[in-house]
């Protein structure tokens, strides 16, 4: 049996799967940028590694979508170098 997909679903399936791919990618640089940021304004990250990917992942699934709680939740998450 030859499974056959409409170019529609096809091109949802191959979309689906470069955003499966690209999203840890995605979170990473996320996580990164937010660490240099906290540098250049004299910061450091001094989350534990589950905290900081439950963090990222809080932001990235929109469950906590908030700047202000983005904010706090970094500023909880730090400490002055």
């Amino acid at each position: 049996m030859t499974l056959r997909l409409t170019d529609a679903e096809a091109s949802a399936l191959r979309r689906r799967a470069e955003l499966e791919n690209r999203s840890m990618q995605d979170e990473r640089l996320a996580l990164a940028g937010a660490i240099a940021f906290l540098g250049v304004n004299g910061r450091r990250l001094t989350l534990a590694n589950d905290e900081a990917y439950d963090l990222v992942i809080a932001v990235a699934t929109g469950e906590l979508a908030e700047v202000a709680g983005i904010a706090d939740a970094l500023g909880r998450g730090s400490s002055e170098r």
